[in-house]
C-alpha cells in the first residue's frame, strides 16, 4: 500500500473502519468458540499432559483432572451432577460431558481449569455420548437414539445418525416399518468423517453401520440382510474351530466400537451367548475388510483401545466361568497373539499419547470401589492413581510437544 493511499483521508477512513470491523468479528469470533472451529486457533489455558476423570467422592459425581502421575489433583465442577465420561478437544482446551439441568440430562462444556459451565444444548430427550471430532472442528452427541454433530458452542446441531438411506429402508419395509435404527454409541474415525454406530432393535439385538462420511450409502453388520451368525461362523470356521458356534436367532450385544488414530482401522467387541469376538477391519478407498480376529470362548470382553500405532489393542475380559480370573489382555495385532498384562475388572482402557502406557478404571467388587489406575508395558507394573474409591471414567487430555508425557 503507497503512502499516497495512506495520506487520502477517505481512503485512510475506509481502512480504519476495515480494521474495526475485523478486530470486532475477532473478538467474536474468539468468545463463541468460531475462531477454534474454522483454524483451529485456541486460546486459553489447556489441559495438557494430564488426566480428565469423573469421581463421586464427595457424593455427587464431578469432573476432576490430574498429573499423570495421579499428583495435583483439581475439581473442575461443582454441582455438575455428571452422567457421561468426559470428552476433552483436541487442543486441550475445553472438556465436553452430560450433566443434569432441570431435571434433564443436557451436554455441557467447561473450561480446561474448570469454571462456569457452558450449556450446549436444550432439547429433551436424554442426551449422552458427547465427543469432539479428532479434527476438533466440531461435537457430536446421542439424542433419543439419534448421533448430532454440532459446532463446538452446540449451535447447528443435524442428524448423522440414521441416515436417509436407513429411514427411508425402514418405511419400504411393509413388516418393520417406522423401526428406525436407535443408536446408542458410536464412534469417530481419524479423519472426522468416517463414523462407526452401534444401534439396537426392538428385538434387543445390535447392529454396527459403519459410514464413511455423511454423503454415502451406509454398510450395516448383523442385520437381516448380513447377519451375524453368517459372520462370525465363518471367521470361526477360518480359526480352525469345527462346526458353528453362533446359532441364527443367538442374539449378539456389541460391547465397543474404537478407532486407531493413526491407522485405518477400527475393532468391535461382539459377545454372543457365553462367547466373544475381536474382529478389527481395515478400511481402504472407503471399503471394508476383515483384519483380524479372535474368538474368546467362555469369556466376555468389554470394548477394545488401540496402541498409537495401530499395531496392538488391550481389551479387557472377564470370564464367565468364574475359574479364572479377569483382566486387561494385549492383542498384538501383526502376529494374533494375546497376553495378560494385568489382573482385575478394568473398564474404559486407553493408550497414552506416546503408547508407553494404558489408562483404566480398576472396579474392586467386594469392596464396591473404583479406582483410575495405568499400566506400565515395559514392566507391567499397575500405578493407582486415585484411592478415594468413587473415580471412574478417566482420558488422556492431548500430549504437549514441548514437555512429552511425564
Amino acid at each position: 500500500m503507497s503512502l499516497g493511499v495512506l495520506r487520502n483521508p477517505e481512503y485512510r477512513g475506509w481502512l480504519i473502519l476495515a480494521l474495526v470491523i475485523l478486530g470486532v468479528g475477532v473478538v467474536f469470533a474468539v468468545a463463541t468458540g468460531k475462531l477454534q472451529q474454522w483454524f483451529g486457533i485456541s486460546f486459553g489455558p489447556k489441559a495438557l499432559d494430564r488426566i480428565i476423570f469423573v469421581s463421586d467422592s464427595t457424593g455427587s459425581p464431578e469432573i476432576y483432572s490430574m498429573s499423570n502421575d495421579g499428583t495435583d489433583r483439581k475439581q473442575l465442577t461443582t454441582g455438575a451432577r455428571v452422567r457421561s465420561a468426559p470428552a476433552i478437544s483436541s487442543v486441550g482446551d475445553r472438556i465436553a460431558y452430560v450433566g443434569r439441568f432441570a431435571n434433564s440430562n443436557q451436554v455441557f462444556s467447561i473450561g480446561a481449569e474448570g469454571g462456569r459451565p457452558d450449556r450446549l444444548t436444550s432439547a429433551t430427550g436424554p442426551k449422552k455420548e458427547p465427543r469432539y471430532t479428532p479434527d476438533g472442528r466440531n461435537l457430536s452427541f446421542i439424542s433419543s437414539g439419534v448421533v448430532y454433530v454440532a459446532e463446538t458452542n452446540g449451535d447447528s446441531p443435524h442428524p448423522i445418525l440414521p441416515t436417509l438411506y436407513e429411514a427411508r429402508a425402514a418405511m419400504a419395509n411393509p413388516l418393520r416399518r417406522n423401526e428406525v435404527p436407535a443408536y446408542y454409541s458410536y464412534a469417530w474415525g481419524p479423519d472426522s468423517a468416517a463414523i462407526v454406530g452401534i444401534a439396537r432393535d426392538p428385538a434387543g439385538n445390535d447392529t454396527v453401520v459403519y459410514l464413511a462420511n455423511s454423503e454415502t450409502e451406509p454398510k450395516p453388520m448383523g442385520s437381516p440382510d448380513f447377519p451375524w451368525a453368517r459372520l462370525l461362523n465363518e471367521l470361526v470356521r477360518r480359526e480352525g474351530a469345527p462346526g458353528p458356534r453362533i446359532a441364527p436367532d443367538e442374539a449378539v450385544r456389541v460391547t465397543g466400537a474404537s478407532w486407531a488414530a493413526n491407522a485405518p482401522a477400527f475393532a468391535l467387541s461382539v459377545v454372543a451367548g457365553n462367547d466373544s469376538f475381536l474382529l478389527v477391519f481395515g478400511v481402504s478407498k472407503r471399503k471394508v475388510g476383515i483384519g483380524g480376529f479372535k474368538s474368546f470362548k467362555g469369556h466376555e470382553i468389554g470394548s477394545a483401545a488401540f496402541a498409537p500405532d495401530g499395531s496392538a489393542v488391550v481389551v479387557p475380559i472377564n470370564p464367565r466361568d468364574g475359574k479364572s480370573r479377569p483382566g486387561l489382555l494385549r492383542v498384538d495385532l501383526r502376529i494374533g497373539m494375546g497376553q495378560m498384562i494385568a489382573s482385575g475388572a478394568f473398564s474404559m482402557p486407553s493408550y497414552s499419547p506416546k503408547g508407553d502406557r494404558v489408562l483404566a478404571t480398576l472396579s474392586d467388587e467386594i469392596r464396591q470401589t473404583r479406582n483410575v489406575v495405568t499400566i506400565d508395558l515395559a514392566t507391567g507394573k499397575t500405578n493407582q492413581l486415585t484411592r478415594d474409591g468413587g473415580s471412574y471414567d478417566a482420558i488422556w487430555s492431548p500430549m504437549s510437544d514441548a514437555r512429552g508425557s511425564r
